[in-house]
Parts: structure tokens; C-alpha cells; sequence
């Protein structure tokens, strides 16, 4: 939610699903920082802040678009859908290390029980 609106990402909207309505934005980093845009940017290229204005300049090409800075909290609400899923596929990550240390000390176990066992046979013999 930005302005008492609600957005929702171009790559998570679905061809048959109602849209909450026709508003588009445009989130852009700046260095450090972030900054949202109503218009579409037509291109990008080197990205510069001066009073709430944003300048694109990509060779000759310029283009100036009126921004405002989001502060932590309004960049967070964007990114926060995505952390749970981020988190579910971490923690399965961890889980796989956990099974492949488990699987890799079974196999140095079971090398040196077969070296231990290898060399017993040579000395008896």
C-alpha cells in the first residue's frame, strides 16, 4: 500500500485477474536510495537526483521524471509479500545442508571402516 493505494508487481498479475485499478508505478534506486515515479521510465542509462526531479541520461538522450522518496517503512511494505517465500526456500536450503553433511560423514565413516578393514587383512596375511 503507497498513498492509500494498493499496487501489485507486473510479474504477479495473471491475465484473467481483475486488476485493483489502472495506477502504475515505478520504483527506482538511486545509489542508496529509492524513489517512485507515475510515469514509466522509456529507457535507462545513469540516474541522477536533484529536488525531487530524476534525470536519465543515456548518451545523448535525456529524460526528466518527478519522484519521491520512499522512506524504509513504504520500501519495506513493497518487498515484504516476497520475504516469506524467501524464508521457506532457506530454510530448505539449510535442511539440504544439513542431509548432505549427514550423508557426507556417513561416507568418510564407511571409507575408513573399508581402509581400517583393508589393512587388518594385510597383516594377518
Amino acid at each position: 500500500m503507497y498513498n492509500e493505494h494498493f499496487f501489485k508487481r507486473s510479474s504477479n498479475v495473471t491475465e484473467g485477474e481483475d486488476s485493483l485499478g489502472n495506477e502504475e508505478i515505478q520504483i527506482v534506486q538511486v545509489g542508496r536510495s529509492f524513489y517512485v515515479t507515475d510515469e514509466h521510465l522509456k529507457f535507462d542509462g545513469e540516474r541522477s537526483i536533484s529536488d525531487n526531479m530524476l534525470t536519465i541520461s543515456n548518451g545523448s538522450d535525456k529524460a526528466s521524471y518527478e519522484v519521491n522518496k520512499l522512506n524504509q517503512q513504504e520500501l519495506f511494505a513493497f518487498y515484504q509479500p516476497e520475504i516469506r517465500p524467501i524464508i521457506l526456500l532457506l530454510s530448505f536450503y539449510v535442511g539440504l545442508l544439513f542431509i548432505a553433511a549427514f550423508f557426507q560423514y556417513g561416507k568418510s565413516l564407511m571409507l575408513q571402516k573399508a581402509a581400517n578393514r583393508i589393512i587388518q587383512k594385510m597383516r594377518t596375511d
